[in-house]
């Protein structure tokens, strides 16, 4: 009925979450359910890890603004 690329293209889910549903789509149907549940929570740690490490920036860049 919907086509994966269609859902991740349309909520702009960029490389990281989109890959997340692909494999949360597919689970079980491609390949072993926990392989690919394992693949989906990899990718869902690396966009936290992202977030994060942005987070960080932009707080690093609005310090040295404030003291500037």
């Amino acid at each position: 009925k919907f086509e994966v690329i269609d859902i991740i293209e349309d909520y702009n889910l960029g490389f990281n979450l989109g890959n997340t549903v692909k494999y949360v789509l597919r689970a079980g149907k491609k390949d072993d359910i926990i392989q690919e549940l394992n693949k989906a929570k990899w990718y869902i740690e690396r966009e936290i890890q992202k977030i994060n490490k942005e987070r960080i920036n932009y707080k690093q860049h609005l310090e040295v603004q404030l003291d500037g």
